[in-house]
């Protein structure tokens, strides 16, 4: 049990943290896939000659999951269907911080 390090998965769930070289190579290659996408938009978008619809919904729909996802990690009474509702996301927020650890 000595040197063995654990992570939150869930609300009250708790599993060991994965193999630190595992690790590193997630890490490595989730921002390698970043800085591609992040390059492929800057082309895309420097090629292009005026700003189309699409991009604009789409940091409409963005701006829109942050705030749920923002609002939902605050423990307030929310009602049944609406915690019902927004628990996709919810559930997206808080996987992601099990997938990468930064340690």
């Amino acid at each position: 049990m000595e040197g063995e390090k654990f992570q939150r998965v869930g609300l009250y769930e708790c599993e060991k943290c994965p193999d630190p070289t595992l690790n590193v190579i997630r890490v490595i290659g989730f921002m390698l896939l970043i800085i591609f996408f992040i390059v492929i938009l800057i082309i895309v978008n420097i090629k292009k000659k005026k700003e189309s619809q699409l991009s604009i919904l789409l940091r409409i729909f963005t701006n829109y999951l942050q705030l749920i996802a923002t609002a939902m990690s605050f423990n307030l009474q929310y009602p049944s269907f609406i915690v019902e509702m927004f628990y996709p996301v919810e559930k997206v927020g808080s996987t992601s911080e099990s997938f990468l650890s930064f340690d």
